[in-house]
């Protein structure tokens, strides 16, 4: 009697093809995850620009930060903050708010700018580049204004971050 200690060919394949399948199967819903989570991060940034404006427009005397009249020049986006979150760093010549991802993956990017009427982050590198998920000072909601030549891609996009497109989409960057 021979004894056969291991295992045959056949059954290694199987259990490689199983694997696989199973990686096929869970490596998209893996990517969804992460990109829904960085979505996330976005928006706790939306919220602190807001309440950092808000906070800002009371210091200087103003029932809202609308009623401040901040236009390019007149205020540096980051006297939004006494000490910068997140490692973020400005640009006053474009008041634009950095606020990108130190790795280089490109997938937790994003900008953002303090407008007088909302607040706005661009989604910077793939996927979704060019996405923009607003936060609005009039109703306090956040809105997605999806990337993408069709409204089907624009739908996928704000369905990633797990918002509803924006009716009218008069937002930009």
């Amino acid at each position: 009697m021979k004894n056969n200690k291991g295992f045959t060919l056949m059954e290694i394949l199987t259990v490689i093809v199983i694997i696989a399948v199973l990686m096929g199967v869970a490596f998209p819903q893996y990517r969804r995850v992460v990109q829904k989570s960085y979505g996330t991060q976005a928006i706790t940034m939306l919220r602190s620009l807001y309440d950092s404006s808000e906070r800002l427009a009371m210091q200087k005397g103003y029932k809202s930060y609308s009623n401040l009249g901040v236009t390019n020049g007149k205020l540096s986006q980051m006297d939004l903050f006494a000490d910068p979150p997140y490692g973020c760093s400005g640009n006053d010549s474009t008041n634009v708010v950095d606020c990108s991802s130190s790795s280089n993956d490109g997938l937790r990017s994003f900008k953002y700018k303090v407008k007088a009427d909302y607040i706005v982050a661009q989604k910077q590198g793939s996927p979704a580049a060019g996405a923009l998920l607003v936060f609005n000072r009039s109703d306090q909601q956040i809105y997605c204004v999806g990337s993408g030549t069709t409204n089907e891609d624009k739908e996928k996009v704000c369905d990633m971050y797990g918002f509803s497109k924006h009716p009218s989409a008069s937002f930009s960057f």
